[in-house]
């Protein structure tokens, strides 16, 4: 059984993900945005270590700083669900024909053969024809998926603006309107404008501030071993870092690294 990551509060967020995988929220799209230091890669794991204790539920998970297209994040759900899990998708890759080269194999080499086919140097209106074609097999065979797929996306303002672009449109889009057993959380120091007409309607959007209340951080100090703390030594650290997650946790580390020696 996976570990859970101790977090100090955040427990509306948590929460609301849980409903969301758990088919008891309206909503299926979550946004959390916030600025480096403020939780948000703890809160993603404990989401991440949540779905590894679920059975009915799958998840991929893309880190935008290495994922550079398109055709990265679709091979992505390729390698983590398994190449088995998308016949269409992968059918409609090996028959396309891409300047004279028929992709006859019997299996997908990697996301290179994926990009030939939706930019295998035709006119524009053709590409983007390619393109829908194979997005419509790819979202096929996710629906076709018996298990609750969860699809979450970090550092969203990493990624390359056509793919940003990308995801807060159609992709978006697509999981509101059809995409009805995946989940998407994406995260960033930005995040897609959550007012989009398309979708703003159908999803949850967290900002993540510094956490000020010191009784939260007792009750982390207690989960994470330094119960020992003083009340207003917690308050006082609190108050010090004005909550920030990263560094009041640090700093708990710390003096009690000190305070031992």
């Amino acid at each position: 059984m996976a570990k859970i990551h101790k977090l100090a509060n955040r427990t509306k967020e948590r929460q609301t993900f849980l409903e969301m995988v758990r088919a008891e929220h309206d909503c299926r799209i979550l946004l959390i945005e916030g600025e480096s230091g403020m939780g948000k890669s703890t809160l993603l794991r404990s989401f991440r270590q949540e779905c590894q204790m679920l059975e009915s539920v799958s998840y991929v998970a893309f880190d935008c700083k290495g994922l550079e297209s398109l055709p990265a994040f679709l091979y992505q759900f390729l390698e983590d669900l398994g190449k088995e899990n998308f016949p269409r998708f992968t059918k409609r890759i090996r028959q396309m024909d891409v300047g004279g080269v028929e992709f006859t194999g019997n299996d997908i080499s990697g996301q290179n053969q994926i990009s030939i086919a939706l930019n295998p140097g035709v006119d524009a209106k053709g590409q983007e024809y390619r393109q829908e074609q194979l997005i419509e097999d790819f979202v096929e065979d996710l629906l076709a998926m018996s298990r609750r797929v969860v699809i979450i996306v970090d550092t969203f303002q990493e990624a390359h603006e056509p793919f940003q672009q990308w995801i807060g449109g159609r992709w978006l889009k697509t999981v509101a309107r059809k995409l009805t057993n995946v989940v998407m959380v994406v995260a960033g120091h930005h995040v897609p404008d959550r007012n989009n007409l398309a979708w703003g309607d159908d999803c949850e959007y967290f900002s993540l501030n510094g956490i000020r209340d010191h009784q939260e951080w007792c009750v982390y100090a207690q989960h994470v071993g330094l119960g020992h703390f003083a009340e207003e030594t917690i308050r006082a650290l609190a108050i010090c870092f004005q909550g920030k997650p990263s560094e009041v946790s640090q700093a708990l580390h710390l003096v009690n690294e000190e305070w031992s020696a």
